[in-house]
């Protein structure tokens, strides 16, 4: 079931042209061209014919056309069949279709620690371990 912030109240359409920054409270459909930077509370949808050459961040985004710019998607980025994203991904769920394109570094973000302090950690737990064993 669709929130009140997926509602797509701002559409862009195919033979729409923006450039700058654009902050949204709810959803967004971009079917035409963007550059800038871009931010919605809601989902971002980039339809096949859509072209993004912009910062993205939304709680949700499905592209099915090309964004070239960094993606941040706080829960989940779908890329369709026919999409392709050019730059860095961060997302908590990756939905990549067969046919889907990704040129780019991917952050899923298992959680906020580096490796470096989750080996040490893993270290410190296994030396504890050994200790307590030879008591």
């Amino acid at each position: 079931m669709a929130g009140k912030n997926d509602e797509m109240k701002t559409v862009l359409g195919e033979t729409s042209k923006i450039q700058g920054e654009m902050e949204v409270s709810h959803g967004i459909s971009i079917n035409g061209y963007f550059k800038g930077k871009l931010k919605s509370k809601g989902k971002i949808l980039v339809g096949k014919n859509g072209r993004v050459e912009a910062d993205v961040e939304a709680e949700e985004i499905v592209n099915a056309g090309f964004i070239d710019g960094e993606v941040y998607a706080k829960k989940k980025l779908i890329i369709h069949n026919e999409g392709e994203v050019d730059g860095s991904i961060k997302t908590s769920k990756l939905v990549l279709e067969k046919g889907g394109k990704i040129n780019g570094r991917v952050d899923m973000g298992r959680n906020d620690k580096s490796r470096e302090t989750q080996k040490i950690e893993g270290q410190k737990k296994e030396e504890e371990k050994i200790k307590k064993n030879n008591e």
